[in-house]
């Protein structure tokens, strides 16, 4: 140190020296910590990237899993229930007195899934009465003629119902439990009268208890054109 400067002088840069050597130091010591606090930030971001990505996953695949237990329809309301189970006792139980006790052939199986469009969905385009009337008859035609063509295959069953499917969109009177009056009518079919008996009968006879039985309800069936 030069003896021949003032002792302010001395004392002035020496107090320069010490301030720019803490105020390099501080820098230094803001520098490492933004940098270690921008290191931290960027492994959080990417832990909560892939954390999400994860997570995310698992809420579509339980979405989707959901997808297969959600009851799309709306809540029914209790009496709606119970006139839809009346309905349908009562058309089957007098079809089957027709049956025993009359003597006609109006009942099978494929009619009891048509009860449940019939008087639970009977605005569904589905359950119309030219869906009911000609979705069987279609099919039930279908069925017999393959049944008389190619008998006994259970591959021309599965065909019996395809093209009665087909046939039913179509023409634009798809009705779902023809399907099964389809494959009934290959299977166990023994002659064309099935057409008639049960397949016609029985349809025009349930379309005209749920007819009646919705006009007794109040209910609009068929329904309104549009």
């Amino acid at each position: 140190m030069n003896p021949n400067l003032p002792d302010d002088l001395l004392d002035q840069c020496l107090k320069i020296v010490r301030v720019g050597g803490r105020s390099l130091a501080e820098q230094g010591r803001i520098r490492t910590g933004r940098q270690i606090h921008a290191k931290k930030v960027r492994g959080l971001r990417d832990y909560l990237a892939t954390r999400g990505a994860v997570l995310y996953g698992r809420t579509l695949q339980g979405t989707f899993m959901r997808r297969f237990i959600h009851r799309h329809q709306p809540k029914a309301h209790p009496r709606v229930a119970l006139l839809a189970g009346l309905g349908t006792a009562l058309a089957i139980g007098g079809m089957a007195f027709v049956n025993d006790v009359i003597g006609l052939t109006v009942l099978m199986a494929p009619l009891g899934a048509t009860c449940v469009l019939l008087f639970a969905a009977p605005q569904s385009p589905l359950s119309q009465p030219v869906n009911v009337i000609g979705g069987h008859m279609l099919a039930a035609a279908v069925g017999l003629g393959l049944h008389f063509a190619i008998p006994g295959s259970f591959w021309m069953a599965g065909l019996a119902v395809g093209l009665a499917v087909a046939a039913m969109v179509y023409l634009r009177i798809v009705h779902p439990p023809a399907g099964a009056t389809a494959l009934i009518a290959y299977l166990t079919a023994v002659s064309w009268s099935f057409l008639l008996f049960p397949v016609a009968l029985g349809s025009v006879a349930l379309v005209a208890v749920a007819t009646f039985y919705h006009r007794l309800m109040r209910t609009p069936y068929p329904a309104p054109l549009p």
